[in-house]
C-alpha cells in the first residue's frame, strides 16, 4: 500500500483540543472523512485529467456518502472540515501509513481515498474505505473506468453508491443518540461587539459544524476569546460534541486622526488651525486659514482641501493632509496700510480681492457718431489682466444697428444701415482711471454701400462699482475710410 500524507485545516488543529473530550455513551456516532481523489502520475493519468476535474469526482465521492450512509450512524465530515485553502493534496510519506495518520488527526473513524491511473487508453478510478484506528480496509468499490474525465465523472455516484451500501450493511448497528448540545456565546462587555453563531440553534445534534463569529463596534477592538477556547481568532468553527460556552472579549480603542499642514513654498506663509491639536477624535472639524508673508499670495488649497479662500474647514474622518499654497509678486513688496495692500495710484484693495482677481467678461453698449453715420453698437467685451491691476488686454465685438449719410446722394439724404466692429486694446489703468490704445476693424452694410474701415483706437475711461467691473469710455477710431467718435460703458462679470 502507497504512503500519504495530507495538510490539515488550520481550524481543525485549534480546535483539537477544544472538542479533544467526547462522552463515551455517544462514541457510536461515526465520522467519515472523504479526502482529495489522487492522480497516478507515473501512470500518465495526469495527462489525461485535470486537478479541478479530479477535485469534482472528489465532491461526487462525498455527495454519493451522504446519500448512502445512514444519516444516524454517520456523520460525513465536509471539504470544509477536510480541505485547507485550495483543497489538501495527499503526498509520499517516508514512514507509516499517512492516510491513517490523516483521519486521526481531524478525528476521522473512517477515511474515504480514491486514486485514479491509466490503463492504456483507459482512466481508471479505485476506490477504498480504511478504518483509522488499525487501518484495516473494510469496503472498496468495483473499478470504473472510462476514456475521459466527463464519463468518468458521471459513473462514479452509481459506481460507489453500492460500495457505501455494502460498507453500511456489514457495520454493526449503532444507536442513535438521542441528547443535543448547547453553545452559549457571550460578549464581554456586552456593549463591545456582537456575537453570531451559524448556524443559529437553541440545541446543536452531536457532530454539527458550527461557526461562532465575534464582531467589534464602532470604538472597539476584538481580543480574543475566554472559556471554551482562548483562540485569538475572530471566527471559530468544529464540530459539537459538548455543551459550549464561549466569550468574546473586547477592548474599547479611542481612534483619534492626524491632520498634516504643508505650505509652498514653505516662506510663502503659515498656516493656522482652529483648534489646535495635535490629534483630532472621529467627525471634529477644524478650520485652517493660510496667511501670506509679505511679498507673497495665497493662491488656493491642495490636498483633502480644495478653492482660493483663505480660510477653510475640514472633517477629521480619517488621517488628512492640506497644501496652502503662495507665490511671490512680480512686483516688489509693497507696503501694508491699515491690513490692506497699497495698489497702484493708490488704490487698497483686500488680500482676498486680489486674490480673485481673474479675467472677466461682459457686455458692451456704445454710441458712434460721425459725418458719415450714426451707428449703436451692442456686443460682448474680454479682459485679460496681463500685470496685476495695472495693464489688461481686451477684445470687443459689436453689432452695429442706425443710419449712415452718404455725400453722393442728391437728396443727401440717409440709408438705414448695419454692421460689425471688432476693436482690440490694451488698457492701462490708475486706480479709477485708464488710457487704451489699440486695433479696430468695421464693416457696414446699406442698400447699394459697402463700407469697410481699418485704423487705431484711442480713448480713455472711468471705472466704478466692486474691482471696477463697469466702466464708462469715450474712443476715437480712426481708419483710411472714416473716423468717429464712440461714447458707452463695460459691464464685465
Amino acid at each position: 500500500m502507497r504512503k500519504h500524507t495530507a495538510t490539515v485545516l488550520p481550524s481543525l488543529i485549534l480546535f483539537a483540543a477544544l472538542f479533544a473530550a467526547t462522552p463515551a455513551a455517544y462514541a457510536q456516532v461515526k465520522y467519515v472523512a472523504v479526502v482529495e481523489v489522487e492522480i497516478d502520475a507515473r501512470s500518465g493519468a495526469s495527462a489525461d485529467l485535470s486537478a479541478a476535474e479530479a477535485q469534482e469526482i472528489t465532491a461526487e465521492l462525498r455527495r454519493a456518502a451522504v446519500k448512502n450512509l445512514p444519516s444516524g450512524k454517520y456523520n460525513i465530515m465536509t471539504s470544509e472540515t477536510v480541505q485547507a485553502q485550495g483543497g489538501a493534496v495527499l503526498e509520499e510519506c517516508a514512514e507509516e501509513n499517512c492516510v491513517i495518520t490523516l483521519g486521526s488527526k481531524i478525528g476521522a473513524d473512517y477515511i474515504v481515498r480514491g486514486i485514479i491511473r491509466k490503463f492504456k487508453t483507459l482512466l481508471t478510478l479505485s476506490v477504498e474505505i480504511y478504518e483509522t484506528e488499525d487501518g484495516n480496509l473494510v469496503a472498496s468499490s468495483d473499478p470504473v473506468r472510462s476514456e475521459n474525465a466527463a464519463e468518468l465523472l458521471m459513473k462514479t455516484g452509481a459506481a460507489c453508491a453500492e460500495m457505501y451500501k455494502t460498507f453500511a450493511a456489514t457495520q454493526r448497528s449503532v444507536p442513535k443518540a438521542a441528547v443535543t448540545y448547547t453553545v452559549t456565546a457571550v460578549a464581554n462587555p456586552a456593549y463591545g461587539g456582537t456575537v453570531s453563531r451559524k448556524p443559529d440553534q437553541t440545541y446543536y445534534a452531536p457532530g454539527t459544524i458550527v461557526s461562532v463569529t465575534a464582531a467589534p463596534a464602532n470604538g472597539y477592538a476584538f481580543m480574543g476569546w475566554s472559556g471554551a477556547s482562548t483562540s485569538a481568532n475572530a471566527t471559530l468553527t468544529a464540530p459539537i460534541d459538548r455543551d459550549l460556552t464561549l466569550t468574546a472579549n473586547f477592548q474599547y480603542i479611542q481612534k483619534t486622526y492626524t491632520l498634516t499642514t504643508n505650505v509652498s513654498p514653505q516662506e510663502g506663509g503659515y498656516v493656522s488651525r482652529n483648534p489646535s491639536k495635535k490629534a483630532y477624535t472621529p467627525g471634529e472639524t477644524v478650520t485652517l486659514t493660510a496667511s501670506p508673508e509679505s511679498g507673497y499670495k495665497f493662491t488656493g488649497w491642495t490636498g483633502v482641501a480644495a478653492g482660493r479662500k483663505n480660510s477653510v474647514t475640514v472633517a477629521m474622518d480619517g488621517d488628512k493632509t492640506v497644501t496652502a499654497n503662495f507665490y511671490r509678486k512680480s512686483v516688489a513688496a509693497e507696503p501694508q496700510y491699515d491690513g490692506q495692500t497699497v495698489k497702484w495710484g493708490g488704490e487698497r484693495e483686500d488680500d482676498e480681492a486680489a486674490a480673485e482677481r481673474k479675467p472677466m467678461t461682459g457686455f458692451s453698449l456704445g454710441y458712434s457718431l460721425s459725418k458719415s453715420h450714426d451707428l449703436l453698437q451692442l456686443g460682448v467685451v474680454h479682459s485679460r489682466p496681463m500685470t496685476e491691476n495695472v495693464l489688461s488686454l481686451n477684445v470687443e465685438s459689436n453689432i452695429l444697428l442706425g443710419k449712415a449719410y452718404y455725400g453722393h446722394y442728391a437728396d443727401g439724404g440717409s440709408v438705414g444701415v448695419f454692421g460689425f466692429n471688432v476693436p482690440v486694446t490694451a488698457l492701462m489703468r490708475w486706480s479709477f482711471f485708464s488710457l487704451e490704445a489699440g486695433l479696430d476693424a468695421d464693416l457696414i452694410f446699406g442698400d447699394d454701400e459697402t463700407l469697410f474701415n481699418a485704423g487705431f483706437v484711442v480713448g480713455a475711461g472711468i471705472g466704478f462699482g466692486k474691482k471696477h467691473s463697469r466702466r464708462y469710455f469715450y474712443r476715437y477710431c480712426g481708419g483710411y475710410n472714416f473716423g468717429t467718435h464712440v461714447a458707452g460703458m463695460w459691464w464685465l462679470f
